[in-house]
């Protein structure tokens, strides 16, 4: 048979054995799992990038339409403010020119004195509109061609 102290040493030379290539086995393992980490890592990171990237577009587009629509409504208001000048310069310009006006019935002025029916009155147009419209008075101004 074998002597003792070879079968101990070819023991232990297998036990080393199995134990190099357990600490073999386990660092390729390590290393394959700090492989799949970093691959994480590094898909985790791009993701991240694209999703940044996704927000600042977003951001630029709420911009952009934020800036529109700021410009739309001052494009609206300056329209309204012109549409507003164009109105009062008519109203000016009407109430500046005066018309005759026939009263059919009699009224009260405003310092509570009567103006009897028949009375031609020089009104602004928008007033003497106001009285015709109201059945008040009738347009005294003579036709084209006929004079007073």
């Amino acid at each position: 048979m074998s002597d003792p102290k070879n079968i101990a040493a070819a023991e232990r030379a297998k036990i080393v054995q199995e134990a190099e290539e357990k600490a073999k086995l386990e660092a390729a393992e390590a290393v394959e799992r700090e492989r799949k980490e970093r691959e994480a890592a590094e898909l985790r990171a791009l993701e991240a990038e694209e999703r940044a990237e996704r927000v600042e577009a977003e951001l630029r587009l709420q911009r952009e339409a934020e800036e529109a629509a700021k410009r739309q409504r001052l494009e609206e208001d300056r329209a309204r403010q012109e549409e507003i000048n164009r109105v009062d310069r008519e109203r000016r310009s009407a109430d500046s020119k005066k018309t005759p006006v026939r009263l059919l019935f009699d009224t009260w002025a405003d310092d509570e004195k009567r103006i009897p029916s028949g009375t031609v009155l020089e009104v602004p147009v928008s007033i003497a509109k106001q009285l015709i419209d109201a059945g008040k008075a009738e347009r005294a101004d003579p036709l084209p061609g006929d004079a007073e």
